[in-house]
Parts: C-alpha cells; structure tokens; sequence
C-alpha cells in the first residue's frame, strides 16, 4: 500500500513551495513579484527534479498511483509520454502542483508581506 494521496501529496508539496519562497526572500532581492515567481518555478523544478518521491522508482509508482497518472499516456501538459517511472513522477507532480496549488497567490501574499516589512 502507498504512503502516498492526492491530499498528503498537495500537502507537502504546499509546505515545500513555502519554504522555498521564504528562501528566495531571504538570499535573493526582488524588484517585482515576477522576478520572485519566477525564481520559485525555478528552485521549484530543481527541487522536484531531486526529491525522493522522483528519483526513487518505487516512489515514484506510488506518487503515480496516488494521482492517476497513466504512465502509458501522453501528458497533456507535457505533450510526450514518460520514459520511465520517475519522469512519470515528475510529471504527475508538476501537473498536480499547476493544479491544485497556487504558486502565484502564495508568491504574491508573500511579496505583499516582505514590501510591508520593510517600510
């Protein structure tokens, strides 16, 4: 049985992306909020390009299983089918993450926050 669901994996995923951001605040500076989405996405995909639930391929089934992903599909978001399990994984993921996750409003509400702080 998988350790993994849809809602631990949004979950996580949500508690992730707000670390990340408060990385990003705190070593980088920002002119906009687009700069700071834009440094997220990244740190984001080099994130879920080395988490476990990626490279490990038992993992990466699960995470799989846990969002119905169809390995054997192309993904509609990617235009190409996985080539493997984790490929599969990252993908499932991504499209969870663009799915259920709003990264925008997150960077957004943070930037509000970091701009209030420093008047």
């Amino acid at each position: 049985m998988s350790n993994f669901t849809k809602n631990i994996l949004v979950n996580e995923w949500t508690s992730t992306i707000q670390d990340i951001i408060t990385e990003a605040i705190e070593y980088n500076e920002f002119n906009d909020v687009d700069e700071l989405t834009e440094k997220v996405r990244e740190l984001l995909h080099e994130t879920l390009d080395g988490c476990q639930e990626v490279i490990y391929t038992y993992q990466a089934k699960d995470v799989c299983e846990a969002l119905d992903y169809d390995i054997f599909e192309e993904d509609p978001n990617w235009g190409e089918k996985a080539n493997n399990w984790s490929q599969a994984a990252y993908m499932a993921i991504d499209g969870m993450i663009n799915e259920e996750i709003n990264i925008d409003g997150m960077c957004d509400t943070a930037f509000l926050e970091m701009i209030s702080e420093e008047q």
